[in-house]
């Protein structure tokens, strides 16, 4: 049996003015996918807040926790096969310290934005404590 597809694939992460881009491909075979739904498959909306969560993680060195989310707009499904661009942004706080606001937005590159929002963030300690 040959491996599962993995769920994404990263093409890029770093600095852009203000913040933090990342860049990643989701394979038409993604497990993404699985049940998400059946003959028309989308990415389901918390993987948004997952990716938002991997841009954080590179863009601080070390993994993050979203406490919340103080906005969420999902504006267009997104499939297989396709390409997205994550920045990420700090509105307040520290964005290498503890807690921070920090504002996203994911898109398809040259198009408009397939979600938006703001979360409230802290850095993950080692052993999984803030």
């Amino acid at each position: 049996m040959p491996p599962p597809e993995p769920a994404y694939e990263v093409l890029g992460s770093g600095p852009v003015e203000g913040g933090w881009l990342l860049q990643v491909h989701i394979p038409e075979g993604s497990p993404l996918f699985t049940g998400h739904f059946p003959g028309r498959p989308i990415v389901p909306g918390i993987f948004h807040l997952a990716l938002v969560a991997r841009a954080l993680a590179d863009w601080r060195g070390a993994e993050v926790d979203i406490l919340g989310v103080s906005a969420l707009r999902l504006r267009s499904p997104v499939g297989p096969g396709e390409t997205l661009e994550v920045r990420v942004r700090e509105t307040s706080g520290d964005v290498k310290g503890g807690e921070g606001i920090q504002g996203f937005e994911l898109r398809r590159p040259g198009s408009g934005p397939v979600s938006n929002g703001t979360v409230r963030t802290a850095r993950r300690e080692p052993g999984g404590r803030r």
